[in-house]
């Protein structure tokens, strides 16, 4: 798996090495750090599936 992280437009792009080709699927777990500085799971508010 390759993984390009694009911070300036907060992405994460992930591809299949042999193929080279975008993952169909995976999950990826977020943490942020808050505005005091703490780090924290960043769950998101999006409810597709």
């Amino acid at each position: 798996m390759n993984v390009q992280v694009v911070e300036s437009w907060g992405q994460i792009l992930l591809s299949d090495s042999d193929k080279e080709s975008p993952l169909s699927k995976a999950y990826v777990k977020v943490f942020a750090r808050d505005s005091s500085g703490k780090v924290v799971f960043h769950k998101d508010q999006n409810n597709s599936p």
